[in-house]
């Protein structure tokens, strides 16, 4: 049985990505979800290699092991990671000095910020590496998913 992400299977999911690159240009693919060794899946080495192949990013909505483990299938990888993992700061400091392509967006993170204030262990991350993060909102609305599939 073949694996599959949103209903992508390893059978034709790449062939259709393949696909969908000739026609359009993109700067990254994601937001996908994955969770400690789901890397392993072929689908997702897939993802990894078709990113890499494109040198595009993924925008990993991922724990930190599974990050980790994207970094030790393709070192190279260029990751921006939604929601810094929802991780501590010491966590995310911890993987900004590890991985030098990997990004950390804070949507839909509020615990940065206390009484209108940067709290300091954000703002000492914030500072040693301005230019790794990224400002967003996040468009879940809990009780309102809705997966779409738009052919290519």
């Amino acid at each position: 049985m073949a694996s599959s992400v949103h209903g992508c299977t390893t059978k034709r999911f790449p062939p259709c990505s393949k696909h969908c690159w000739r026609k359009i240009t993109t700067p990254g693919i994601g937001e996908f979800h994955a969770f400690d060794d789901d890397i392993e899946l072929p689908v997702l080495r897939k993802v990894i290699d078709l990113a890499s192949r494109y040198r595009i990013f993924l925008h990993a909505h991922s724990d930190s092991s599974a990050v980790e483990n994207i970094f030790a299938y393709d070192a190279n990888a260029i990751v921006l990671w939604a929601h810094s993992g929802f991780e501590s700061s010491y966590e995310v400091a911890r993987m900004l000095g590890l991985y030098p392509n990997l990004w950390a967006d804070l949507a839909f993170r509020y615990e940065h910020v206390s009484g209108g204030q940067v709290t300091p262990e954000w703002r000492e991350l914030f500072l040693k590496y301005p230019e790794r993060f990224l400002l967003g909102t996040d468009t879940y609305t809990p009780g309102a998913l809705v997966l779409r599939h738009r052919p290519c």
